[in-house]
């Protein structure tokens, strides 16, 4: 396989995860706000991965810093705020993406150990999260 430079810009952009479909990707940016980053989510054509990529649906309203997550059918998109707050958001991928409102799952009592941008924890239903969690 071979890399390509699919999004190069003049921001940040991390944690690109893939739809079950591999039809778009979802990420980390600032591109709004170089202060505060949110979730986006871009088309992905992965026959002509060198092409343009298509516009950005913003996903998250007040800011995220990671754990973005797509449910394994699709239809939601899991990420965490910078007050620890666990989202969920329901999406549609057909015939092009679509977001709902974010909505609040629970709190965390943040700060947890660890990297949120690195942090895969959702199982694939999005019935169970799972955190390390500091001894008290």
């Amino acid at each position: 396989r071979k890399e390509i430079d699919w999004l190069r810009e003049d921001y940040d952009v991390t944690q690109g995860r893939f739809s079950p479909d591999n039809r778009y990707v979802a990420y980390w940016s600032n591109e709004a706000d170089v202060d505060k980053g949110n979730v986006y989510v871009r088309p992905f054509n992965a026959s002509k991965p060198d092409a343009p990529p298509g516009p950005a649906v913003q996903v998250s309203k007040e800011g995220a810093i990671g754990m973005i997550t797509w449910r394994q059918d699709g239809k939601e998109l899991y990420y965490m705020t910078r007050t620890w707050d666990v989202m969920a958001v329901e999406v549609s991928t057909t015939p092009t993406f679509k977001a709902g409102e974010p909505k609040k799952l629970f709190t965390l009592p943040g700060p947890l150990p660890g990297n949120p941008m690195q942090w895969k924890n959702v199982s694939q239903d999005g019935q169970r999260f799972i955190f390390s969690m500091p001894s008290r």
